[in-house]
């Protein structure tokens, strides 16, 4: 069994793999993070960024991909629950969008809950949002 500290360390290696993927657009890593199920849910910070289950996930990252930008984050701020086997993750950053409009940086916020497989930690829930003000 790993120490509290060794889960939580691999809660935000999830976190981190995710954001690489994204910014990768690594669309089969991107899905691989996240559990296999029918109510595996994200919700993204832009109008009509909502998918629930893997197949309404692969289109949304397919769409996201798509475009002519690529999203990276800086997290600044992590608070990690553990829950035995489901985890609870804040963070708080920025999210940086690169194109060929140039780079800009906006304040960026998420929660998840993820769900241990084995000694993996897949997004069962992520929900993103740009704070406003």
């Amino acid at each position: 069994m790993q120490s509290v500290l060794d889960e939580r360390a691999a809660v935000l290696n999830s976190l981190e793999r995710l954001s690489s993927a994204i910014y990768g657009q690594q669309l089969q890593a991107v899905l691989a993070l996240f559990a296999p199920g029918p109510d595996t849910l994200l919700i993204s910070s832009e109008a009509g960024e909502v998918a629930r289950g893997p197949y309404e996930l692969q289109a949304l990252f397919e769409r996201m991909f798509a475009r002519a930008v690529r999203y990276s984050y800086r997290w600044e701020v992590t608070v990690i629950s553990l829950y035995g086997d489901v985890a609870t993750i804040y963070a708080s950053g920025v999210i940086v969008t690169t194109s060929e409009a140039g780079l800009h940086e906006h304040p960026y916020r998420m929660t998840g809950v993820l769900l241990r497989s084995g000694s993996e930690w897949l997004w069962a829930h992520y929900h993103g949002s740009e704070p406003a003000g």
